[in-house]
């Protein structure tokens, strides 16, 4: 969408980038939640810095109903990325007093708001969804140098899902683009294998954006 088309939209979903517009309306599509007879657009930030479009729809500007999806993006022994991302978005609305301090309190009270937050980051989610085989059918025929030994890597992630090594499978995608390779999963969704929190992101939006 154009940034011209958030005027003009009853609901608004913000997303990060390529990978979360192609899926996500296959998903609301699988989980029947009509996003074009609600009115709700999709709207790729192309980044993870949602504050100059939140600070235009929000409740003292435009009061556009909106969600917000993103990754966690954890860091080895620190703060998860997400913490400052969604601090400064519910600062937007609300009291900096009001905002919980600890993260997992933190997330709890953003969701409650309408800011949806995996557990890591999408491809992972996907993949912790049982979306492996599908992963598997896309990257086979796209990405690059795809041979006996990084089939049989996938096979025993897929057997054994905490055994993922998440850098390796990120790499791969990367092969390919995390836009084009969404695209192409886009095809293989289904509604249960749908990870959790866009299936709640999804839900409130069906609800009619109830908390905003």
């Amino acid at each position: 969408m154009t940034r011209g088309e958030l005027f003009f939209a009853r609901g608004i979903i913000f997303v990060e980038g390529d990978a979360e517009r192609f899926l996500i309306p296959a998903y609301a599509d699988k989980l029947g939640v009509d996003l074009d007879a609600l009115g709700v657009t999709i709207c790729s930030v192309a980044s993870a810095n949602f504050l100059p479009y939140v600070k235009l729809v929000g409740p003292n500007a435009l009061s556009i109903p909106f969600v917000v999806i993103t990754d966690l993006d954890p860091q080895e022994g620190g703060t998860p990325l997400a913490d400052l991302r969604v601090r400064n978005i519910l600062k937007v609305w609300m009291n900096e007093k009001d905002v919980e301090d600890d993260v997992n309190d933190l997330l709890k009270q953003a969701e409650g708001e309408g800011i949806f937050v995996n557990d890591r980051t999408l491809e992972v989610e996907l993949f912790k969804a049982g979306m492996g085989p599908a992963m598997v059918s896309v990257l086979s025929k796209h990405a690059n140098s795809w041979g006996e030994e990084r089939q049989k890597l996938m096979n025993a992630w897929i057997a054994a899902p905490t055994t993922l090594d998440e850098k390796k499978l990120l790499g791969w995608i990367k092969e390919v683009s995390k836009g084009r390779f969404a695209q192409a999963l886009a095809g293989h969704v289904e509604a249960a294998l749908c990870p959790d929190y866009i299936k709640r992101t999804l839900e409130y939006v069906k609800n009619g954006f109830t908390s905003l």
